[in-house]
């Protein structure tokens, strides 16, 4: 998984140790019509498999949780 941030550097408030991709221009954001602070869970056929705005951590992980059986 990754985590797209918009700018040019990482919020020193994120904790996350994974991926961070930075989206200086805002593309990405542009691209799903991101408006605030959001989970997208894209899947790699490209389709999105969760969406959650506001962030809904709970929600994020029972996902995943049933996607990989965990």
């Amino acid at each position: 998984m990754h985590i797209v941030v918009v700018g040019s550097t990482k919020p020193t408030q994120l904790t996350w140790n994974g991926s961070i991709l930075l989206d200086p221009q805002g593309e990405f954001h542009t691209i799903y019509g991101v408006h605030q602070r959001s989970v997208y869970f894209i899947r790699p056929d490209g389709y999105i498999g969760l969406r959650s705005q506001p962030i809904n951590e709970k929600q994020l992980l029972d996902y995943v949780s049933k996607i990989f059986y965990l």
